[in-house]
Formats: structure tokens, sequence, C-alpha cells
């Protein structure tokens, strides 16, 4: 597994590279993207958005979202993409609203 240091970052995007100095992000397999599977949050095989939900159940869940849309809205123009934080707003509301219709079938 690669080592993540804190000193070295990637000149196209600026995340962390690995201990061989490459970039997870700038060589994503083209099953990951930035919005809804990052690289970075897929650990041996476990996604890190699954992980959360199945630890705080499907109401924390939905509340963790609901937070996150507020966050990602919230901060959208103080950052440099507003367009993929908007995404990423979108991705946490679709995730709510599928859990609702799990709760409510």
């Amino acid at each position: 597994m690669a080592k993540w240091t804190l000193n070295e970052c990637c000149d196209t995007c600026n995340c962390l590279l690995d201990d061989q100095g490459q970039c997870g992000e700038c060589l994503l397999p083209d099953d990951y993207n930035n919005i809804d599977k990052p690289f970075h949050y897929n650990q041996s095989g476990i996604e890190c958005i699954d992980y959360i939900k199945q630890v705080l159940g499907n109401e924390g869940f939905i509340a963790y979202c609901r937070g996150n849309v507020m966050k990602y809205n919230h901060r959208a123009f103080y950052k440099g993409n507003p367009t993929e934080d908007m995404a990423k707003a979108e991705q946490y509301l679709k995730w709510a609203n599928e859990t609702l219709k799990e709760i409510h079938k």
C-alpha cells in the first residue's frame, strides 16, 4: 500500500503524492472520479461512504449527507472550483434521497 507524505504535492492538482512520487488523483482508473467515487476514499476495496453509512445507520447517514450538502453549497464560491463543489453537494443530496427511499419503501 502506498504511503502518503505531507511534503510532496502534485504539480497538476496539488494532491498528495505517494511514496513513489505518483498522484493517485491524476492516475485515476476510469471507475473513479472526484465527485462520487474519489480514489483517496477507497482503500483496500472499502468505499469510505459505505463505511460511514454502515456505522451511522440510515437516519444518521441522512443527517450526515444533509450536513455535507450545506457545507459544499456554503464553500462553493470560496474555493477554486465551484462547479465541483456544487456537484458534490448534488451527490450528497442524491445519497440522502436514495437512503430515504430505502426507509420509506
